[in-house]
């Protein structure tokens, strides 16, 4: 199967990372006319400033079709480890989420690199302990931001993950235990099995995301699969989780799930997150999306949680 939309730009086509307004072309110009408007998110803003120096397709978004996330709201309680990562100047949590996260202990939060690339520790706050945007919850500071050091945007964000200090301990809801290794992870979720993705980030193209916390299954493709699609063109790694469904496209993250688990069984049944959510096409859903592999980072993942 090939990208429907075939759009190209330095020789391939364009891939987004899952942030909520990711994909707009012009984004020094709209981060200007933002920067004075009220109530505008500074992450949000930022991301998108850095994403700017990422090539861009041509053409107009606005031009192509859309494709649901297809999920479904996850029962009440159900991922009581997942996060949101919020702008703590806005008191807002709908309006201040821009990216998800994972709690792997109780005073560390696993999210993605380019969520919080050139961010302080003071601008962002961790909701945790609801499944809504709308009610309950708390909020925790953040004391410390450590993003990979192999971190790069290309090719395909390599190195997408990060982790946050909170400044205090939460202590009544269970972490998400995490891969220690490409072998476990590689045990927990095969090659063609199911996996699940979840967050806050839009439903559609060019749509809000829900108040409420969405789930989608999705099949774990090979890395040679995956880079037999024109999008990737050989260029992910075994340091990234491939998932979607080649035979029934449609069920993906989208903008705003950004730095959310990817997770799978193991043979306790007991939930395990393998990945962690980076990028993929334009169009949501429209071939499978890859996320940075959890067992190949978890040495350096274990060092930042073991630290002061």
């Amino acid at each position: 199967m090939k990208p429907t939309f075939g759009l190209k730009s330095a020789g391939r086509p364009f891939v987004h990372a899952f942030l909520w307004f990711a994909a707009v072309a012009s984004m020094p110009a709209l981060a200007a006319e933002e920067a004075a408007s009220p109530g505008v998110n500074p992450h949000r803003l930022r991301v998108q400033q850095w994403l700017s120096a990422v090539p861009q397709a041509e053409g107009s978004a606005a031009t192509e079709a859309t494709t649901v996330v297809d999920g479904k709201p996850a029962k009440p309680g159900k991922w009581p480890f997942m996060v949101s990562l919020v702008d703590k100047s806005n008191s807002n949590n709908y309006a201040a989420h821009f990216c998800g996260g994972s709690l792997i202990d109780s005073k560390n939060v696993l999210t993605a690199a380019h969520c919080v690339q050139g961010a302080t520790a003071n601008s962002i706050q961790v909701l945790v302990g609801t499944q809504s945007l709308v009610e309950g919850g708390r909020r925790i500071n953040v004391t410390r931001v450590t993003v990979n050091p192999g971190f790069t945007a290309d090719p395909f964000l390599e190195g997408d993950v990060a982790v946050l200090r909170l400044a205090e301990a939460v202590t009544d809801i269970a972490p998400v235990v995490y891969a220690g290794s490409t072998a476990q992870d590689d045990a927990i979720a095969p090659d063609n099995s199911r996996t699940t993705v979840m967050g806050w980030g839009a439903l559609a193209w060019n749509k809000d995301g829900p108040e409420v916390l969405y789930q989608a299954p999705l099949v774990r493709n090979t890395i040679d699969e995956c880079n037999g699609l024109s999008l990737y063109n050989g260029e992910l790694t075994a340091n990234h989780v491939c998932a979607g469904d080649l035979q029934n496209p449609g069920k993906s993250a989208c903008y705003g799930d950004s730095g959310g688990p990817l997770v799978g069984k193991d043979g306790n049944g007991k939930t395990v997150q393998i990945g962690v959510v980076s990028g993929g096409p334009r169009v949501c859903g429209d071939v499978p999306g890859y996320f940075a592999r959890v067992g190949a980072y978890a040495k350096w993942i274990k060092q930042q949680v073991a630290k002061p």
